[in-house]
């Protein structure tokens, strides 16, 4: 009787030191993230590695500066080269892959300068802006443009409709997805895509993210934004002014998606998140939903 006695305690203690060894294992088995987490961990990450140290975010104004003095430095490089004879100036690239994963594209335009419309402007998210001579081929040729928004989510294109070698691109997503790409204003080219140039008066908060631009037959430029409402510029981007938004017309946000004009009733439309608002000039103060 005495040795089951002391087989009882030695049992107890045992089995209390297996369980607590199962629930250590458990502990020590990763937790599996799902694939929302995963993205907003790449993305937190991405962030975090792409800021300021001392800022603490991304400053696209120090980050285009270092763009140009890159592209100068190349310039610099060919010209050299040319001289000395030596060098890749002469060199031919051939995209070589991977080009079967996809991803998000924001922005299509129909080049308004071909009789055919076949040639094509597309935005990419984080993928920059590319564009092809004949969408019709049974394998269309893409061209990357502008190395200046290489990186960039691409949210809309527009062509002026007086001028077509004249471009504007919007950049960022303003869809409240978990995996958007912040953009950082407008671009504009002035040579069918060639040269581009960040309009200063788009390097603020106010076109952080901008979902469409549109270009009327008078020249003025509307940009439907996510934080600043619709801002239209009536000298060819070089300044705004907010003509709908939060303490106009009844808008109760500055978050504002599509934008279009109807020839036939020549009336101004556009939408936000609950609201589609109308205007039949597209002034300040002049729209109704």
């Amino acid at each position: 009787m005495r040795k089951i006695f002391y087989l009882i305690p030695i049992g107890i203690i045992t089995l209390i030191l297996l369980v607590q060894s199962g629930h250590q294992e458990q502990a020590d088995v990763p937790k599996k993230l799902s694939k929302q987490e995963r993205i907003a961990g790449a993305i937190e990450d991405m962030v975090f590695t792409s800021s300021d140290v001392d800022l603490g975010y991304i400053p696209y104004a120090k980050w285009y500066q270092a763009v140009e003095e890159g592209k100068a430095r190349i310039a610099k490089s060919k010209a050299t080269n040319n001289r000395s004879g030596a060098g890749l100036a002469n060199a031919k690239w051939r995209e070589r892959g991977p080009n079967n994963i996809g991803g998000r594209t924001r922005a299509i335009m129909i080049d308004a300068a071909d009789p055919n419309r076949n040639r094509i402007w597309i935005g990419s998210v984080s993928g920059g802006l590319w564009r092809t001579e004949d969408i019709t081929q049974n394998d269309p040729q893409w061209e990357k443009l502008a190395l200046d928004i290489n990186n960039m989510a691409i949210g809309s294109i527009a062509q002026d409709p007086n001028n077509h070698q004249v471009i504007y691109v919007g950049t960022g997503e303003g869809f409240n997805n978990i995996d958007a790409v912040t953009g950082t204003g407008i671009f504009k080219s002035t040579d069918d895509g060639v040269t581009w140039e960040w309009l200063p008066s788009t390097q603020n908060s106010s076109f952080q993210d901008v979902q469409e631009i549109y270009v009327h037959t008078n020249g003025d430029v509307y940009a439907c934004t996510s934080l600043g409402g619709i801002r239209r510029s009536k000298d060819e981007g070089e300044t705004w002014e907010k003509v709908l938004g939060t303490s106009l017309s009844g808008a109760s946000s500055n978050h504002f998606y599509d934008f279009t004009f109807n020839e036939v009733n020549q009336t101004f439309y556009a939408s936000n998140a609950n609201s589609i608002f109308k205007s039949l000039n597209g002034d300040r103060g002049d729209w109704y939903n």
